[in-house]
């Protein structure tokens, strides 16, 4: 996703865990100390049926709990 040449002054860290993804993104970012996290999220329209609406979806869960920033891109 970070194009080669960008010019970052931190190499990104890319992490794989075991678990339910929430948890385990939420449990990796944590250990890692992240910055910010990255999420696709598919089928968001389904999830915006409200503005008041909480959804459950795993990058709602993310979004809510995370330490740090969260982008979601809508794939």
């Amino acid at each position: 996703v970070v194009p080669l040449g960008s010019g970052l002054l931190t190499k990104p860290t890319y992490v794989m865990e075991r678990g339910a993804p929430g948890d385990a993104t939420l449990r990796a970012a944590k250990k890692t100390h992240a910055d910010l996290i990255v999420l696709g999220e598919r089928g968001v329209e389904r999830n915006l049926a409200s503005p008041t609406h909480i959804s459950d979806s795993m990058a709602s869960r993310v979004v809510a709990n995370a330490g740090c920033p969260v982008l979601t891109v809508h794939s």
